[in-house]
């Protein structure tokens, strides 16, 4: 069954015990996801058994450590680019008791061609942006997986204005019935700001809760090669956006020396 968010939303209360029992004692990071989306991912997947899943941007190990206890039998295979980069030695040594994981390192735009099989499940955390649809686009047509998720998918992001406007099968873990129901599993928050968020007419305007993950399962058709030319045009316009607020941050900075 191609998961959707009414599925999603279905799995989740089924699911709920067995996932809590799974990642009690989770430490927090600043700088990693939140338990309640790697919740979505696990209840999108729902009773799907994915040979392996693959992840692509490991950081300090959190959502590999998250995805890991989440599906304890399944294979993770985590891909970090710079061996050298400062979190790369705090996340071997976080992951290595867990059996299912094995932590990689080079770039995923060549690695996850090279490993997916159809029926994986994808979750990409690095490449960024529009880059990360690139790479979810190739996955999705030519090594068919069942899902790919890609984080930092937040309203006013130039990925998830792509993907509203043409990808109306993708939905997301900010969704506000899902973080409404769901946003007690990130227990290392302030009480006063799960509140907040446990009621929709009381979410803050001004922000996103964590960095949310879009879902986008395999569609039959997709993409076709015209999404290919709009993937296309969009990365051109998002890369001269990035050139010109880079050259009038260098202007500014002349201004003030």
């Amino acid at each position: 069954m191609t998961p959707t968010l009414e599925t999603t939303l279905t799995h989740a209360e089924r699911l709920l015990p067995e996932f809590q029992a799974a990642v009690e004692g989770a430490s927090f990071l600043r700088r990693g996801v939140h338990v309640s989306e790697v919740f979505f991912i696990r209840v999108a997947v729902g009773d799907h058994q994915p040979r392996q899943i693959l992840e692509s941007g490991r950081a300090l190990g959190q959502s590999t450590w998250l995805l890991a206890k989440s599906f304890p039998h399944t294979p993770i295979l985590s891909v970090e680019l710079h061996p050298e980069h400062a979190d790369a030695d705090a996340a071997l040594e976080r992951l290595r008791p867990l059996a299912n994981v094995a932590c990689l390192f080079g770039d995923s735009r060549i690695l996850l061609p090279a490993m997916a099989l159809p029926g994986d499940v994808i979750v990409i955390d690095g490449p960024k942006e529009i880059r990360a649809l690139k790479l979810a686009y190739r996955l999705l047509r030519e090594k068919k997986p069942a899902m790919v998720f890609i984080h930092d998918c937040t309203p006013g992001t130039a990925i998830r204005a792509h993907l509203e406007k043409h990808c109306p099968f993708a939905f997301y873990s900010d969704h506000p019935d899902f973080i409404a129901r769901y946003n007690h599993l990130d227990t290392y928050l302030d009480a006063q700001e799960r509140r907040l968020w446990s009621d929709p007419a009381t979410f803050p305007k001004n922000r996103a809760y964590g960095g949310t993950f879009a879902c986008l399962p395999l569609t039959e058709g997709f993409p076709t090669v015209l999404d290919q030319v709009r993937l296309i045009t969009a990365r051109t316009f998002y890369n001269l956006k990035r050139s010109l607020r880079r050259r009038l941050e260098r202007e500014t900075d002349h201004e003030h020396e």
